[in-house]
C-alpha cells in the first residue's frame, strides 16, 4: 500500500467500473478491490465494506490496493510529485464525498470487431447471452445510479459500435432517464465510427465531448498483421480524419498498448496523432504496458514485455521512451 502521500484519488468517491468478474472502484488492473457482482444491487455494492475500506484509507492519504506500476496517473504522481485531475490534495476531499457514483465505465460487454492478440485469442461476436446481460446491466445502471450520473464511459471491454446493446443505447438514447448527465465518453477502436453511424446517434452528440481511440501502431503492417487483427488501416485513417472534424468533441485520447511488436513506433505514433488532431481538439496520447488479460501464454507475454529489465531489448526500449519525454501531452506508466 502506498502510504502518507497527503493526496487521494477521486475514483473511489466518484467512479465505478463494471466487468464480467464484478464491480470495481477503478480499473481492476490499477486497483484490485472488488465491491460486488454486477448482477446484484448496485447501491449495495457502492456502499459495501470493501468500498468503504478503500475510501477510509484514501482519507488518510493511503492508496490501498492501488498498483503504481500499472496506473499511469499514480505512476506519474509518485515519480514527479505532480497532482492531476484525479489525484488531489487531501484538502480537497470534501468536494468528492458522494452517496452514489457520478461516473461509470462499462467494461463487461466484450463483443468486438477486432481480434487483438493482447486482448483476446479469438473473435468475440455478439451473442444472445451477451446482449441480454448488457441490456439488464444498462437497466440496473439507470435504476440505481441514473438520477446522479454525470458521466458514462463506454466501453472498456469491446467496441461500443460493434456491440448490439451499446450501439442501440447510443442510437436510441433517452436523456430523461439520466437527468444529470453531462458527458458520454466513448472508447473505441475507431473502425466503425463512420459519418453514417455518427449521424444515426444524433441524440447523444451534445454529450460526447471526449473520445478515446485505441490504435497501438503507426504503420499499416504492424496494425493489420501484428496488433489489430481484422483491422483495416486505411479505414481507420479515414475515420480518424472524420473524427477530427466533429465540433462537439473537444478532447481526444489516442492510446497505445506497448509491446515488443510496436515499441519502436511510439514516437511515430505521437507524430501521426498530432498531424491528424492538433489544433482541432485537445490531444492526449497515452501509452500503456501490455497487461496480462489471459489472452497470451506466459512465455509469449514475457517476450512481449520489453520494459522488463531482463528483456533482451530493454535497452532499446528505454531509448524509445526517452524520445517521448519532450512531448507534454504524452502520458505513460513506464516510470
Amino acid at each position: 500500500m502506498v502510504k502518507n502521500t497527503g493526496h487521494f484519488c477521486v475514483h473511489p468517491f466518484t467512479y465505478t467500473e463494471f466487468h464480467n468478474r464484478g464491480q470495481f472502484l477503478c480499473c481492476p488492473d490499477w486497483n484490485t478491490t472488488k465491491i460486488g457482482e454486477i448482477s446484484g444491487s448496485l447501491n449495495d455494492n457502492w456502499n459495501s465494506e470493501e468500498a468503504e475500506d478503500v475510501r477510509n484509507e484514501m482519507r488518510k492519504g493511503n492508496f490501498k490496493n492501488c498498483l503504481p506500476s500499472a496506473c499511469p496517473v499514480l505512476n506519474t504522481f509518485l515519480e514527479t510529485g505532480t497532482a492531476s485531475h484525479t489525484i488531489k490534495p487531501l484538502s480537497e476531499l470534501h468536494t468528492v464525498e458522494n452517496s452514489r457514483p457520478h461516473r461509470i465505465k462499462i467494461c463487461s460487454d466484450r463483443p468486438c470487431n477486432l481480434q487483438c492478440p493482447s486482448c483476446r485469442s479469438e473473435l468475440f461476436p455478439n451473442s444472445n447471452s451477451s446482449t441480454e446481460r448488457t441490456t439488464v446491466l444498462l437497466e440496473n445502471i439507470q435504476k440505481y445510479y441514473g438520477s446522479d450520473l454525470k458521466e458514462i464511459f463506454i466501453s472498456g471491454g469491446g467496441d461500443p459500435f460493434y456491440s448490439n446493446p451499446l450501439r442501440d443505447f447510443l442510437i436510441n438514447f433517452d436523456n430523461s432517464r439520466f437527468p444529470s448527465l453531462e458527458e458520454i465518453i466513448i472508447h473505441t477502436n475507431g473502425i466503425m465510427l463512420t459519418p453514417k453511424l455518427w449521424n444515426m446517434m444524433s441524440e447523444v452528440h451534445k454529450y460526447i465531448h471526449h473520445i478515446e481511440i485505441s490504435i497501438d501502431a503507426s504503420t499499416k503492417d504492424t496494425y493489420e498483421n501484428k496488433v489489430r487483427l481484422r483491422g483495416k488501416w486505411d479505414t481507420l485513417l479515414d475515420n480518424l480524419n472524420f473524427i477530427s472534424t466533429i465540433d462537439t468533441i473537444h478532447s481526444i485520447t489516442t492510446s497505445f498498448v506497448t509491446q515488443k511488436d510496436n515499441y519502436k513506433e511510439m514516437e511515430d505514433f505521437v507524430n501521426l496523432c498530432q498531424s491528424i488532431f492538433n489544433g482541432k481538439a485537445s490531444l492526449f496520447i497515452q501509452f500503456y504496458k501490455i497487461a496480462d488479460w489471459g489472452a497470451l501464454p506466459q512465455d509469449i507475454l514475457l517476450d512481449k514485455q520489453v520494459w522488463r529489465k531482463e528483456h533482451p531489448e530493454y535497452g532499446e526500449f528505454r531509448k524509445e521512451v526517452e524520445k517521448l519525454k519532450k512531448y507534454e501531452n504524452v502520458i505513460s506508466n513506464f516510470n
